[in-house]
């Protein structure tokens, strides 16, 4: 079969067209798509800030074409910052067989998303010397749009507006921000139902990472939570991410299962 591995006319999938690629017959029926992210994010993995995700759904007939138009798509994104070490991967079920697709590749697998269920490590209600937590208001589409926002140049990308109207419907809702010296320098949500909660997000701006403002919003947010009911506490981690696990071990995190793979080949 001869396929014809093409750009789209216009934006796909969130995705610039120069970013993505489909598979087509002569007839113009799709046996594929596959599109490739840029992400730059020195704070989750120093010791490689160029990470180029690939996104892969496609017919067997098609996957290694779009394969290697995704892996020389990657090259060109990568050449973008030589200096600075890089490497592109995906994300795939922990039981996927799609795995060894990827392996046969030379990708190999650099880390996990993981459930943790944590334990309060406990918050007396004292803050650092010029620093506020305040509940981040949610209550408009002009306020959510705004928090998304802030969650997405922080790279938390995961929420999406109708996730985030889910979330907002949970019996129990928690978002709220830190402020230090009069700027918002941090956000966590948290929601759940019955005694269960599950921490969703949370971001430090850059300017102030490593001074303890993660685990002071959490311990808030668990807090506040234990005095509606709840009793239990998850989050998920990806296990390559030095500051989350970091995170991690300050609430007292221990593992429940592993949830997802990431196969990676330098770049």
């Amino acid at each position: 079969m001869n396929l014809t591995i093409a750009h789209p006319a216009g934006a796909t999938l969130g995705q610039s067209p120069e970013n993505v690629y489909l598979a087509l017959d002569a007839a113009g029926r799709s046996f594929g798509t596959g599109y490739a992210v840029y992400q730059f994010l020195p704070h989750l993995y120093p010791d490689c800030p160029v990470n180029i995700y690939l996104s892969l759904e496609a017919q067997p007939a098609a996957r290694y074409a779009l394969f290697g138009a995704l892996v020389a798509r990657a090259r060109q994104l990568r050449d973008t910052a030589p200096d600075v070490p890089a490497r592109m991967y995906t994300c795939l079920p922990a039981d996927s067989p799609e795995k060894k697709f990827y392996e046969a590749g030379d990708f190999v697998v650099v880390g996990e998303e993981k459930s943790y269920s944590l334990k309060n490590p406990g918050w007396d209600g004292r803050l650092p010397m010029g620093v506020q937590l305040r509940q981040t208001p949610l209550n408009t589409l002009p306020e959510q749009m705004a928090f998304l926002e802030r969650l997405r140049a922080n790279n938390v990308s995961h929420i999406d507006l109708s996730y985030l109207a889910e979330l907002l419907r949970a019996q129990h809702f928690t978002a709220i921000g830190a402020v230090n010296a009069g700027r918002l320098v941090g956000e966590c949500l948290a929601a759940g139902a019955g005694t269960g909660c599950e921490l969703y997000a949370i971001y430090v701006d850059s300017s102030v990472r490593r001074n303890g403002f993660a685990s002071l919003m959490a311990r808030a947010v668990m807090t506040l939570m234990e005095r509606e009911g709840v009793r239990s506490f998850t989050t998920r981690v990806m296990t390559h991410s030095v500051p989350q696990l970091g995170l991690i071990r300050t609430l007292h995190g221990e593992e429940k299962e592993t949830l997802s793979v990431y196969p990676a080949l330098s770049l």
